[in-house]
């Protein structure tokens, strides 16, 4: 049995190698592990990365075991939390779901903490509160707002990795998409004269999503093939774009689900669906957790597309039959289960079907 210290190395390596964990049982055994060791854990210099390890690794806590009393605790002592701990705090948060993990109250403390914290932070964490903020808080206030990105400005782009420059402007997308930040985008354009903004604000350079997650592995292209071929073969109200692209370019999706122009009423009242194949995920996960897909999928609720997420790793471990083909007769029923009804409307019932499972589905 690990002690405390160890406990939080151990994690934090796992955490560091991104390694796939499809293992439910090892990841709820690191749970229950952390469990037992929250009230040994430092508060503010050791339990702030065991929960964000935690977090990043895609462990589930159903039982509520470890994070609610980890977050408690956490807030408990936010006005001791210096500018890193209560990023990597409210990005574990941003993970695992606040809702379901937190009080909210301890998230109320820990929001109001950055406040508190706004004249002595670095750009890059800085940026790691705001990438948090913007999925767990409904207001942004222009003073927080602006004074972190102002922080966030004082770095060149240059230095930011790929995934920070597409970080920063999955930020500068929620102030200029959601209704509540309208004060705050103000307030940030007006920044320093303009230049705050300018240095956030840049879609032209930015490089977005480069390839499909879809290709990580042999199933999710096949999903994509296999959604064409049955809009092809069986539904005349519906057609297939491969590989579409939404805000300028910054996001895509393997394929977009559009009604014809000559299709039936119900298509037409659906409108189209974005489906996101994502082969990076852990095979039990059944709705995204990451920050980036979850922030991806609200910015295109946003901008009023519908959008459906798809784990194609789910499906790569599916029991098969003898010939483990990549098209076997249950994957192919189980991307049905997976697919919104109206698009499936002219389908007849389908011997062999393996359960109910479902989508996650924005924009309903």
């Amino acid at each position: 049995t690990l002690c405390a210290k160890g406990l939080c190395l151990a994690v934090e390596g796992l955490e560091e190698a991104a390694l796939r964990c499809d293992d439910t049982a090892s990841l709820d055994a690191l749970v229950a592990a952390a469990a037992l060791r929250v009230g040994e854990v430092a508060a503010t210099s050791q339990l702030p990365r065991l929960a964000f390890s935690l977090a990043s690794l895609g462990c589930r806590d159903e039982a509520g075991a470890f994070f609610p009393a980890a977050f408690e605790r956490i807030a408990a002592s936010a006005h001791r939390l210096v500018p890193g701990q209560l990023a990597l705090t409210l990005l574990a948060v941003a993970t695992v779901g606040g809702d379901r993990h937190i009080s909210s109250q301890a998230l109320e403390t820990l929001l109001r903490r950055v406040g508190d914290v706004t004249a002595f932070v670095g750009a890059k964490e800085s940026l790691h509160l705001l990438r948090a903020w913007c999925l767990l808080s409904a207001e942004f206030p222009p003073r927080i707002v602006t004074s972190l990105l102002s922080t966030v400005a004082m770095m060149p782009r240059t230095m930011l990795s790929e995934s920070e420059d597409n970080a920063l402007h999955q930020v500068a997308l929620s102030l200029t998409l959601e209704p509540a930040a309208s004060e705050a985008l103000q307030a940030a354009q007006s920044a320093g004269a303009g230049s705050v903004w300018e240095h956030c604000w840049q879609p032209e350079e930015v490089v977005g999503e480069r390839t499909g997650r879809e290709e990580s592995s042999d199933v999710g292209p096949w999903v994509r093939s296999f959604i064409e071929e049955e809009a092809k073969a069986s539904l005349t109200d519906w057609r297939v774009s491969k590989g579409a692209r939404f805000a300028a370019g910054f996001y895509r999706t393997a394929c977009l689900l559009k009604p014809r122009p000559d299709g039936g009423s119900q298509a037409h009242a659906a409108g189209s669906i974005a489906v996101d194949i994502d082969a990076d995920r852990p095979s039990w996960l059944e709705a995204p957790k990451d920050v980036w897909t979850r922030l991806k999928h609200r910015h295109l609720v946003l901008l009023g597309q519908r959008t459906i997420w798809i784990n194609a790793r789910s499906l790569e471990l599916l029991p098969d039959e003898a010939e483990q083909r990549v098209g076997s007769s249950r994957r192919r029923q189980a991307v049905r289960d997976l697919l919104p009804p109206e698009f499936l409307q002219k389908f007849a019932n389908s011997p062999g079907t393996i359960g109910p499972r479902k989508a996650t589905v924005c924009g309903e």
